[in-house]
């Protein structure tokens, strides 16, 4: 089993909390909660990654799938495990074992046609798990970079919080970053704070300080509350921001946030084109530049 699949499963295994703090993999799923409402399940983390097959389209409006023997035999296990469980008819067999590991599977046409047909299926909803967790990652770093959320360290074996963590230890690239999210881990040598491990023995436990996180998840909330209570311009302000939030969860390559170098004018008009498409409240253009600016802390 996938070892981040095998941790983020077993809550039962993490960390103790500490009085005034929270443990990494605990305060993703209360970002989560607080960001996405309803949408968020809590299984997020443990997503599997996406088949991401490739189709090639043809003349004539055809499209060339992957083939049986151009993926490996995992997928072709996934494969068959999703046959067996949405198409009972197609009487697809258990994996056979021999002497050496499993017997390669085979499909006719149409049960790899049908196959391929779930796992695009499949794939809609791991990579939309996927954004929302990244998405909740990007909120956390987000906050740490500028100094807004207190990030420590606690050694392994227990023992005291460490000093806070300065911010420009936040200073870089998402999946730099994100990998202190697999395993809840982060080297306490500043020098290799920024390697892609996941973690190991030399690894301290990440924390967040609690009085500093829940400020956070206040902020967060701000935005996509939508009361049905309150007046009718703060119930447009809510909605809109509601449709901001999800405009940079659900745009491609966006992550979570406004890519570098796009200019406000584009920004603003994606954002607007993506609620129009979804039928949202549609912002104008000082909506998302305030709620961007409380969603930095500025």
């Amino acid at each position: 089993m996938d070892a981040r699949i095998e941790f983020w499963r077993n809550p039962g295994r993490w960390p103790v909390e500490i009085p005034g703090y929270v443990f990494a993999a605990r305060a993703v799923l209360e970002v989560g909660r607080v960001v996405f409402g309803d949408l968020w399940t809590g299984t997020e983390p443990l997503a599997a990654e996406p088949f991401n097959f490739r189709r090639i389209p043809l003349l004539g409006g055809q499209v060339l799938r992957q083939s049986q023997s151009q993926v490996t035999p995992s997928d072709k296990e996934r494969i068959n495990m999703l046959l067996r469980q949405h198409r009972p008819e197609m009487d697809r067999p258990l994996p056979e074992y021999g002497p050496y590991g499993p017997k390669p599977l085979i499909f006719s046409h149409e049960e790899w046609e049908a196959g391929l047909d779930l796992a695009e299926d499949v794939d809609k909803d791991l990579t939309a798990m996927h954004r929302r967790f990244n998405a909740v990652v990007s909120n956390i770093v987000e906050a740490c970079a500028n100094g807004s959320l207190l990030a420590a360290l606690r050694p392994k074996q227990g023992g005291k919080m460490g000093d806070p963590l300065p911010p420009h230890l936040w200073h870089t690239e998402p999946a730099r970053a994100a990998v202190r999210f697999v395993w809840g881990q982060m080297h306490p040598d500043p020098q290799k704070a920024f390697e892609y491990a996941v973690g190991g023995d030399a690894f301290h436990y990440l924390y967040f300080g609690r009085e500093s996180l829940d400020a956070l998840l206040r902020s967060l909330a701000a935005p996509a509350a939508d009361k049905t209570d309150a007046p009718e311009t703060q119930r447009r302000q809510t909605s809109q921001g509601a449709a901001i939030e999800r405009a940079l969860i659900e745009i491609p390559q966006w992550g979570g946030k406004v890519p570098r170098g796009l200019a406000p004018k584009k920004r603003d008009a994606q954002i607007q084109e993506f609620a129009k498409a979804h039928e949202l409240s549609i912002p104008d253009s000082r909506t998302i530049r305030r709620h961007l600016k409380e969603r930095n802390g500025q």
